[in-house]
């Protein structure tokens, strides 16, 4: 196969998964959340169990996957003036992986485990602390994605 042919798919690939993964977290930050901040505490933790524990296992290796379209990009336009924004676009998301590891990952994996007919302290705690840190998380991932956008048009 062609390495132009190979370009263009690993392109139409990559923003078509990094394209679904940030709409479905702007979708969850966007009106989700603020839907979830209105219920009931005991209503609010069983949401917030049920969507931790049905998002749980797609959403990490889907952005492992991302995260790889974006290196592989870069790899295969190392020639290309357009590098420092694939680059670019390889960090953000690395960052919004590591602040995913590190911040998010704990308190999602406590929220699916939670007994969510028992809400405690913890759990409300929990979810609050999740809520304000998806919109930097957000950010991260949307910011790779347009850098990555704008190297497809250098």
């Amino acid at each position: 196969m062609p390495i132009l042919t190979l370009m263009s798919l690993s392109n139409l690939f990559t923003i078509f998964a990094v394209g679904l993964l940030v709409g479905s977290e702007v979708c969850l930050t966007a009106f989700t959340n603020p839907v979830l901040l209105k219920l009931d505490e005991p209503a609010r933790i069983k949401a917030a169990h049920l969507l931790a524990s049905k998002l749980a296992t797609p959403l990490p290796p889907w952005n492992v996957l991302c995260l790889l379209l974006f290196i592989t990009n870069a790899v295969l336009r190392r020639h290309e003036p357009s590098l420092p924004f694939l680059i670019a676009s390889c960090v953000l998301w690395a960052a919004a992986a590591a602040f995913t590891l590190t911040l998010m990952l704990p308190l999602n994996t406590r929220l699916a485990r939670l007994d969510a007919n028992a809400p405690s302290r913890q759990a409300v705690s929990d979810y609050a602390y999740w809520a304000k840190r998806h919109l930097p998380r957000l950010c991260l991932l949307t910011a790779a994605f347009l850098s990555f956008l704008f190297a497809n048009y250098f």
